[in-house]
């Protein structure tokens, strides 16, 4: 992902030109039923179904974990976000006693899904998630880009699963008995018009480290994205949905 870098020049009132190392691509953010209905096969990053973050990777048809020597360590920022999370949901159920509030996990890895809107293959069947070692460690789901339709089931595919919507933004986590129900994401919905908004100037002012050519300052941290990379991101993920699920090995 590091290698994919946005170079995005976008003149007013235009759409979004981006292009990448493989060349460029047009993806429009406008309203017309044309560009919402164009085809971006060729965009490369359509062609990614799935990514591993962290020193762990999942075997899909072996189902199991292998340790990957020369990968980079799972990001600290994702397991703070994750215990931070599970936290705020345990403070909301008054079942749950002190010692299990103050207890802490060693997220390690985490599995980030591609769900494409162009490809109706993109989709997850009904499973568990239960190769972990410990499977009371609960899973913490992050979902970005295009809504789609959860469904949780309970420990047999004979339970009647409930569904659920998911917006991009909302964090979902299986813990306790929801933690090995079977689930799934059968479909994924597209963005409605008046829910993709153009970012403007005004949004240059949560980042304060700018330059005027929206590059970062030098002599600051370089894993803040600059202006165009987040124009980029927001153009992909109106395409698709992309879900991360934060787990301990």
């Amino acid at each position: 992902m590091e290698e994919i870098k946005s170079q995005i020049s976008l003149p007013a009132d235009s759409p979004i030109i981006v292009q990448t190392n493989f060349g460029p691509q047009l993806l429009s953010q406008s309203s017309g039923s044309a560009s919402k209905k164009r085809k971006i096969e060729s965009f490369p990053l359509s062609k990614l179904r799935y990514l591993n973050l962290g020193e762990w990777n999942y075997n899909w048809g072996d189902r199991r974990y292998d340790r990957i020597p020369e990968a980079k360590p799972f990001p600290t920022s994702f397991s703070r976000l994750a215990e931070h999370a599970y936290q705020l949901a345990q403070q909301q159920d008054p079942t749950v006693t002190l010692l299990e509030k103050t207890s802490t996990n060693s997220f390690d890895m985490a599995i980030c899904n591609f769900y494409h809107l162009q490809r109706p293959s993109d989709r997850l069947g009904g499973h568990k998630d239960d190769v972990e070692s410990d499977l009371t460690s609960p899973l913490i789901t992050i979902s970005l880009g295009a809504p789609a339709i959860f469904l949780l089931g309970g420990m047999t595919r004979s339970c009647e699963p409930t569904a659920i919507f998911l917006r991009a933004g909302d964090c979902m986590i299986m813990s306790g008995k929801s933690r090995q129900y079977f689930h799934g994401v059968p479909t994924i919905l597209e963005f409605e018009e008046d829910c993709i908004q153009t970012l403007n100037e005004n949004d240059r002012k949560v980042f304060p480290d700018l330059q005027d050519d929206i590059h970062l300052c030098q002599n600051k941290v370089n894993n803040i994205p600059s202006y165009n990379e987040l124009l980029f991101l927001k153009a992909f993920l109106t395409t698709a949905r992309m879900n991360i699920s934060i787990r301990q090995i």
